[in-house]
């Protein structure tokens, strides 16, 4: 493709603009003049420092000689132009016309696509089908991610409208954090500010609904909890009692045993020996028994750690999740 000089009227026409090239000694040289000749010539009968004065205003505007400025050999600025534009630089201004109304166009059929998607995914909100409107604003995610009306459909869509039924049945509730993450980044405050002008009453009562299913199934869970700290906390205690009565004879047969077996040979004849092996057996005798009850203690004390840990029971579970799902819709109304 043969390589096209824009002209100033051309360039004007895509949106760039020509710098302009102060003048320089060697510039006014050109024309006859020095840079003071040219001051004192432009000045009169001024003074040489007021005179200096004006021709630094002149080529700080770009002016040089006789009134005009120097646009020769001086490149397009592309300070103001997009990547796009700098593209049509080397189009002639026929085909640079045929490009911009190529993408004005493209533009114009993606916008009416995103329209088309918006509507569509609020008459399915209105619909109560929650899914297809979640597939109907996704597609129009990707022509404007930016969207206002996008972003609070897409919110409604994901949350089932903040229906505290639905969002206590959901099994996945961090899609839902996601997308407000999403929503939020993407139209920031404005999302926050419109997303509790049009559901704020909806979340409020999703959040009172919740709370108070939690505290209805914290307060039967620490009743049960109780229950079971009682039950772990008598059986600890019936183990812990059983591996002092086990453990307490195999430390004083092992000691025995280790004893008898140190002086064995101090003293003549066979007796130390006799003791040795007698209590070692007894030793050994005791040592499982004491060894499956102290594994029973360790059980048990784990047992009851995990009853106080709410994350260790599906109740506990459960109730936690209700406590982020509390915690998440205060905080949209909040932000």
């Amino acid at each position: 493709m043969d390589e096209k000089i824009l002209d100033d009227e051309e360039a004007e026409e895509f949106g760039f603009k020509r710098r302009v090239k102060p003048l320089t000694d060697e510039d006014a040289g050109d024309y006859g003049y020095s840079v003071k000749e040219a001051a004192l010539d432009e000045s009169g009968e001024q003074g040489q420092e007021v005179a200096e004065e004006e021709l630094q205003a002149s080529l700080d505007a770009g002016y040089t000689f006789d009134g005009y400025a120097d646009m020769e050999n001086v490149p397009l600025d592309f300070s103001e132009a997009t990547e796009d534009d700098e593209s049509l630089v080397m189009l002639s201004p026929e085909e640079a016309a045929a490009t911009v109304r190529k993408r004005e166009e493209k533009a114009r059929r993606d916008r009416e696509k995103f329209e088309k998607l918006v509507k569509k995914g609020n008459l399915a909100l209105d619909k109560g089908n929650y899914e297809k409107a979640r597939e109907y604003f996704t597609q129009a995610n990707e022509f404007n991610s930016d969207d206002l009306d996008l972003n609070i459909g897409y919110m409604r869509a994901y949350s089932d409208d903040f229906s505290a039924e639905a969002i206590m049945a959901m099994d996945d509730f961090d899609s839902v954090e996601e997308a407000y993450t999403q929503c939020y980044e993407s139209a920031g405050d404005a999302f926050a500010k419109q997303l509790r002008a049009e559901a704020g009453e909806r979340i409020k009562a999703a959040a009172e609904a919740i709370s108070a299913r939690e505290k209805e199934k914290s307060e039967a869970y620490a009743v049960v909890q109780e229950e079971r700290r009682q039950t772990f906390s008598e059986r600890s205690n019936r183990v812990n009692a059983r591996l002092m009565k086990l453990g307490l004879p195999f430390a004083v047969f092992l000691l025995a045993a280790v004893l008898c077996a140190c002086f064995i040979n101090a003293i003549s004849g066979n007796i130390l020996l006799i003791l040795t092996i007698v209590f070692g057996v007894l030793a050994v005798g005791f040592l499982i028994p004491t060894l499956l009850a102290a594994k029973q203690s360790i059980d048990v004390s784990r047992l009851l750690r995990e009853n106080e840990d709410l994350d260790a029971t599906a109740e506990g579970r459960e109730i936690l999740q209700l406590r982020e799902e509390v915690d998440f819709l205060g905080k949209i109304l909040e932000e």
